[in-house]
This record gives C-alpha cells, structure tokens and sequence, in this order.
C-alpha cells in the first residue's frame, strides 16, 4: 500500500496580487507523518498550470484561474491527492 500524501490546507489560502487579476497559490506537501515531499507536482487539474514542490515541501505558483478549481498532487510511491480550492 502507498502512503498518503497530504497537502497542507492552512497554507493554500490563494492570496490576491496588488497587481491584476492573477492570484497567488501557496502551500506546503506533507506525508501522513508530516514529513514535507519533496519534488511533487501540484497542477490545477484540466489545465497547464502548476509546479513542483522544493526540498521542504513547500510550493509556490501564479495562476489567472478563477471560481473554484481542483488542485492535485503527484508523486512517485504515494496516492495521488486533489483537493477543490475557491479562488
């Protein structure tokens, strides 16, 4: 069985730019033990947008999204995880 990788839901409160219509997503990827995993992918789902998390787990992207999106993450060894974020 793969462990579950979490994403920590506190840190991925979008923040708006001062600067047009783009916001900020944010967060932190966490094991079930909340160890931080490194290198996951996190994308908006149906889309091109997103990243991959540093050595702490930690992950930051711009994107023009808007309304309410499904954000996933990915990696090698762990289930895959989304989550529904209102921007």
């Amino acid at each position: 069985m793969k462990p579950k990788m979490l994403l920590t839901i506190l840190l991925l409160i979008p923040q708006l730019l001062v600067m047009g219509q783009t916001t900020v997503i944010t967060g932190r990827v966490v094991d079930g033990q909340h160890n931080p995993v490194a290198y996951a992918n996190i994308y908006i789902v149906n889309s091109i947008e997103g990243t991959s998390s540093d050595d702490d787990g930690r992950f930051r992207f711009e994107t023009s999204a808007t309304g309410i999106i499904r954000l996933a993450v990915s990696m090698i060894g762990y289930e895959n995880s989304s989550h529904w974020v209102k921007m």
